[in-house]
This record gives structure tokens, C-alpha cells and sequence, in this order.
């Protein structure tokens, strides 16, 4: 059996990241669209999220502009990757 979670939602604030160049030292960053992954039952521990952003964002940031990925993974292996945008 399967079960559908929403893990984040879109406009959560997943983490931070510097920006150079700009009036501000770092960005909010998160998802622009809620992200719901559907799992074996009672595997969320097993769950892992992780982010994978550009290195050297530079200002201008618009708000929504895509700057990495974030990837959810279940035992190593992939089951979800979203754009990571800017907050």
C-alpha cells in the first residue's frame, strides 16, 4: 500500500542562501509549487531532503527565479526533485 503526503508547500521557506552584489546579504529560498510525493506506507522516516543550489547567486534576484533544485530521496534513490526559486 501507498500513501500521498504533502512534504512542503509552496511559499515554506526551505532555506537560505548568500546572494552577491546585491542591497541584501542573503534570499529566502523555496518552492513555487506545493510538493507532494507518494510513498510506500510508513516510510516517511526513510525520507531525505536536500538542496542543490548554484553556486554565486548574483543580484538581480527576481522573485520566483529558479536557482537550484531541491531532491527528495527514499533509501538513496530519487523519488522527487522541484525547482528551488527564489523567495
Amino acid at each position: 500500500f501507498y500513501e500521498p503526503l504533502r512534504l512542503y508547500s509552496a511559499g515554506d521557506r526551505l532555506t537560505r542562501a548568500r546572494v552577491w552584489m546585491g542591497d541584501r546579504e542573503d534570499v529566502s529560498l523555496g518552492l513555487a509549487e506545493d510538493l507532494n510525493v507518494t510513498i510506500p506506507r510508513r516510510q516517511y522516516d526513510r525520507l531525505k531532503a536536500r538542496t542543490e543550489i548554484r553556486p554565486q547567486l548574483q543580484a538581480p534576484l527576481g522573485k520566483g527565479k529558479k536557482v537550484g533544485d531541491v531532491i527528495i530521496e527514499l533509501d538513496g534513490e530519487e523519488v522527487a526533485r522541484r525547482p528551488l526559486v527564489a523567495g
